[in-house]
Parts: structure tokens; C-alpha cells; sequence
């Protein structure tokens, strides 16, 4: 939903088919998400301590939820670029998390980033996008006050 109000509030009108592509991208990581955890659920409940035939499932899943997220999180930022409130920082930032989480997951696969002793950079781009939603509130506030 947020991804979408992004495109709708910010993209739409500097970057349209940019931030529909995000949307899409950020949607369908929604939806792995999604399937991963009904995969886990499902396993787990058979099966309280999966072999990694099991597991390799649901990591796959983890792997494509970052991948579709980490291009949405890039297609933003580049999106964003051409918004005049919002580059170079929350734009160049947001390419530069998106770009690490999708490097270090393809990089890693099929283990996540984590398991293979690296960092997680889930909550960073999660961070990232928090601290671009309230930048969406703040300029949205500020230019219905003018």
C-alpha cells in the first residue's frame, strides 16, 4: 500500500513509469513474502524441525522477496531522482540500499547474506523507507501550508 501511495503521491508526476515499476516490483515482494511465511507455516507444522530440502524452499522465497524489494527500492530512488524535493539524498540513498541488498543476495544465493556471514540489509532499506515516508509527510505538509 505504501509503495503504491508512493507512486500515486510522489512518482507519478516526474517519474511515472519508473515508479510504477517500483510499485510492481515492491507488490510482488509483498506477495513472496507472503509465500515464504504460508511456506514456512505450512512446514513447520508437519514437520517441527525441517531437513534442508524443506528449508531450501522458503530460502528461495527469502531470496526472491529481497531481490523483487531490492529493485523496487532501486527504481524509487532513481524515480525520485527527478522529484526536486527529494535528490540527491533520498534518492542517491535509496539506489545505494537497494543496489547492496540486491549485490550481496545474488552474490550469497542460495544462502541469505546473514548465513553466509554477511550483513542483513532488510532493515536498512525498511529504515530507508520509513525515513522517506515521513520526508513525504513533512514536504507534503509544508506545501499545503503555503
Amino acid at each position: 500500500v505504501g509503495s503504491i501511495g508512493l507512486y500515486l503521491g510522489v512518482t507519478r508526476g516526474v517519474a511515472p513509469r519508473l515508479g510504477l515499476l517500483a510499485a510492481v516490483a515492491n507488490s510482488l515482494a509483498a506477495a513472496e513474502l507472503v509465500a515464504m511465511l504460508l511456506v514456512q507455516l505450512a512446514v513447520k507444522a508437519v514437520e517441527a524441525h525441517p531437513d534442508r530440502t524443506l528449508t531450501s524452499i522458503w530460502l528461495g522465497l527469502d531470496v526472491a522477496w529481497d531481490l523483487f524489494g531490492g529493485a523496487g527500492t532501486v527504481l524509487f530512488g532513481v524515480a525520485l531522482w527527478y522529484h526536486p524535493r527529494f535528490r540527491p539524498l533520498m534518492a542517491g540513498s535509496g539506489v545505494l540500499v537497494g543496489l547492496v541488498l540486491v549485490i550481496l543476495n545474488v552474490a550469497t544465493f542460495p544462502t541469505p547474506p546473514a548465513s553466509a556471514g554477511l550483513i542483513d540489509v532488510g532493515p536498512l532499506v525498511g529504515v530507508w523507507y520509513v525515513i522517506l515516508l515521513a520526508r513525504v509527510l513533512f514536504v507534503s505538509r509544508r506545501e499545503a501550508a503555503q
